[in-house]
């Protein structure tokens, strides 16, 4: 939850591509190094395994940042932040009207 309290659906879809979007890429270089330099199903494997390992690494970290977000949207909700104040509260000061400054003759 970037700038409002609302959950954002798209953020979990984006997770779950993430994931199966390294694999697959990863999985088609070593297809296609399998077929270039004729190495057998090792390549692909590689990839495979390279794109999970990858894929599951950003999951992790898109999954830990989204319950950081939730946690503090939730902490916001809990403890609202106090009213401001109005403009006719606050007494009508300039950086040079400061009464605790002795004033030159």
């Amino acid at each position: 939850m970037a700038k409002t309290d609302k959950p954002n659906p798209w953020r979990h879809a984006h997770m779950g591509l993430e994931l199966a979007g390294a694999a697959i890429v990863l999985a088609a270089i070593g297809w296609f190094i399998d077929g270039r330099y004729g190495t057998g199903p090792w390549g692909a494997v590689i990839g495979l395994v390279v794109g999970f390992v990858g894929g599951f690494y950003l999951f992790i970290k898109d999954a830990l940042q989204a319950n950081r977000d939730n946690a503090a949207a939730w902490k916001r909700s809990q403890n609202p932040p106090p009213d401001k104040p109005d403009a006719t509260d606050t007494p009508d000061r300039t950086p040079d009207s400061n009464p605790e400054r002795e004033r030159e003759p």
